[in-house]
């Protein structure tokens, strides 16, 4: 079941953690292999089909709402690092409403996830040698 969302910017704050288990369905990667490749390539989809009441579209054709979601999860991220007794839940859930925010901004700047990783790789082995 997909949500309705209007255009502007208070009327997108919603919940990712809500949208991702509510939006969509998809095939979950085997155990111990990584589901951001799955959900990179959902959202070039999600960006090609650009249905009306897509979250994750509304993001990442908005580059200011992107920016915006970018940053008040990256804060809510550091807010929990630095929290006097960490709790590994809620951090694993800001974390993932982060990495969702930011896959939606790349690949509405048409940066795909396997690039990102080839600079990690890249700078791996730079720092191994």
């Amino acid at each position: 079941m997909y949500l309705r969302v209007g255009r502007s910017w208070p009327e997108l704050m919603l919940t990712p953690a809500t949208m991702l288990h509510s939006v969509f369905t998809m095939d979950v990667p085997e155990e111990g292999a990584s589901f951001v490749p799955v959900l990179a390539d959902f959202l070039i989809s999600r960006l090609r089909d650009a249905p009306e009441e897509s979250y994750s579209h509304a993001v990442m054709t908005d580059s200011v709402l992107a920016r915006r979601k970018v940053m008040e999860e990256a804060f809510e991220v550091c807010l929990e690092l630095g929290a006097p007794e960490l709790d590994r839940q809620r951090l694993a859930e800001e974390t993932a409403d982060l990495v969702f925010h930011l896959l939606c901004g790349l690949t509405g700047a048409g940066v795909a996830w396997s690039e990102v990783e080839q600079v990690l790789l890249a700078r791996h082995r730079e720092d191994v040698q």
